[in-house]
């Protein structure tokens, strides 16, 4: 497909919408739903960082915790020797529910 294609397609959608919704052209988009959106040339990249770092990391007392970008993988297991280490490792992971987290998360 062309790029004129996809605009055209993309023009008769927004004219559809404005049939039945009250819509307006806005400028790029940086923030929605609290999820930061940056587009690049060949890439568009979300990121919750600051819902992770204001909400969660305070909710779990995390907040001495530094965020680091992830790359997530398919078909990722985790096993045994993914767990704490040491007793200090395992009390901290007590303090909050992972369970909890992922939900808040999605």
């Amino acid at each position: 497909m062309s790029k004129s294609s996809d605009l055209k397609k993309m023009e008769r959608a927004k004219k559809e919408l404005k049939l039945k919704y009250k819509i307006k052209n806005m400028k790029e988009v940086e923030y929605m739903l609290d999820i930061k959106v940056n587009k690049g040339k060949e890439r568009i990249r979300i990121s919750q960082r600051t819902y992770t770092t204001q909400i969660l990391l305070k909710k779990f007392s995390m907040v001495e915790y530094k965020p680091r970008s992830i790359s997530l993988l398919i078909g990722i297991s985790l096993f045994v020797t993914n767990s704490p280490e040491t007793q200090e490792e395992a009390n901290k992971m007590k303090k909050f529910s992972y369970h909890k987290a992922l939900e808040l998360l999605i």
